[in-house]
């Protein structure tokens, strides 16, 4: 017969019982909680009361599936999602006037889709950014009225695209430091301030194609001194301030076009020099100050498809050995016309790379340069027929004489020893001349 007092035994050992499991499973479940996925179908965040209560609203959401827009006037501070660590898909921030930093994005170390930062009234930096190391698609970066550095990136490794435009007070690309390889195109265009391009110093190759526009304070390319690889079209216009190319010496190959037109400044193509291939046309238009096109040297011939020359005021050489062996097995369109005499038409190049040839084939002079590159001195070979007056001279990349060496000399195997001095490092190009023999070559100095 069952008591009273078994009874109440029975309900007491299945009530510790209860605890025990109760407890037990207050200690599994939130491991099982913590960084699961999440909002497969996105979220935006038009308030700043949104972000505020996000984690109470969407506890234990780490990572976002969908995509992530955060868009409103009133939005101040991305605190409240201090606890994404991923978006798989894209992350849109854009229109938030108030907003001064990123912070809140702290934990965040991947995006799957892209990054769209643009159209911000106060945000001066990305800080708040510094564990993002992937974007796998594009990251576009626009429109930020008081953006002065894209500080917050430093940690980027891998990215799709990149897009800087319109950020009239963006100066300098520091920030990209660890960028290698950028898997598309790279897009940076009107931006006003920018002066330096340093931030992309590691950055090997582009596998799609660049285009840089009106960036009106932009002198050179420096920045860009590692890339060695274009995959695609390189497009250099409109940028008033830009002298020279200098940055893109490592560079060898291009797989799309060139065309370098409207930069009212250029003097210089000297830093193309190292670029042997492209597959495309060649365009150069409207560089009025240009006055020779020394740099496109060593481009094949055969990679080029079609050449035009044109409104160049100033171009008076465009004798090289790329343009001279594209003009006398030419693959496509030629158009060569309203330069400086000398490079006014096709008629005018062909008959003298004719000119320069004929001096090639009967120079006996033998010509070499090592060491080249070189830091203090270089020595210059040559050899003699007979006893002559040999004259060197040395240009800058703006084809303005820097230095002469001046010597009798007799028959044979004779040198002169260049020694640069204070002068700035860079490409110089030097013309030798013996009696009726005259030859030419290019000279890397380096401090």
């Amino acid at each position: 017969m069952t008591t009273c007092l078994d009874i109440s035994n029975f309900i007491a050992e299945k009530f510790t019982t209860m605890k025990k499991l109760l407890f037990l499973l207050a200690l599994f479940i939130p491991v099982f909680l913590v960084g699961q996925p999440c909002l497969p179908g996105g979220i935006t965040f038009y308030q700043q009361s949104e972000i505020d209560n996000f984690q109470t609203d969407f506890p234990n959401c780490t990572e976002i599936v969908g995509d992530v827009t955060i868009r409103g006037a009133d939005i101040v501070n991305l605190a409240g999602l201090n606890v994404i660590n991923s978006i798989i898909g894209s992350l849109n921030i854009k229109d938030n006037f108030s907003l001064t930093s990123l912070s809140g994005l702290d934990s965040l170390g991947a995006i799957g889709g892209y990054l769209w930062i643009s159209d911000h009234a106060a945000l001066a930096n990305l800080t708040g950014l510094e564990k993002l190391t992937s974007i796998n698609g594009f990251c576009l970066i626009g429109n930020n009225a008081v953006l002065t550095s894209l500080t917050g990136l430093n940690n980027l490794t891998h990215l799709g695209a990149l897009e800087i435009n319109e950020n009239p007070m963006l100066s300098s690309l520091s920030g990209l430091g660890n960028v290698v390889k950028i898997e598309s195109n790279l897009s940076v265009t009107e931006n006003a301030m920018l002066n330096d391009l340093s931030g992309l110093n590691e950055l090997d190759s582009i596998v799609g194609p660049i285009y840089f526009a009106q960036n009106d304070n932009l002198t050179s390319l420096t920045g860009l001194n590692d890339l060695k690889y274009i995959g695609g079209d390189v497009d250099i216009i409109l940028n008033n301030a830009l002298i020279n190319f200098t940055g893109l010496e490592n560079l060898t190959t291009v797989g799309g076009h060139i065309w370098i037109a409207d930069n009212a400044a250029l003097k210089s193509l000297s830093g193309l020099y190292n670029l042997t291939s492209i597959n495309g046309y060649l365009m150069l238009k409207y560089n009025v100050e240009l006055n020779n096109i020394k740099g496109l040297d060593n481009i094949e011939a055969a990679s080029i498809d079609s050449l035009i020359i044109v409104d160049n005021y100033s171009l008076n050489s465009c004798v090289t050995k790329s343009i001279c062996n594209f003009l006398a097995s030419p693959g496509g369109n030629i158009v060569i016309q309203n330069n400086a005499p000398g490079c006014n038409s096709q008629d005018e190049v062909e008959k003298d790379c004719e000119a320069n040839a004929i001096i090639e084939q009967t120079s006996p002079l033998k010509l070499r340069t090592s060491p080249n590159p070189c830091i203090a001195s270089t020595t210059i070979q040559y050899e003699l027929d007979q006893p002559e007056t040999v004259r060197i001279s040395f240009y800058n990349q703006f084809n303005e004489l820097v230095d002469v060496i001046e010597e009798n000399q007799i028959k044979g195997l004779q040198k002169m020893i260049w020694r640069p001095g204070k002068i700035a490092q860079g490409i110089y190009y030097f013309r030798l001349q013996a009696g009726g023999y005259e030859d030419s070559g290019k000279i890397v100095f380096m401090r």
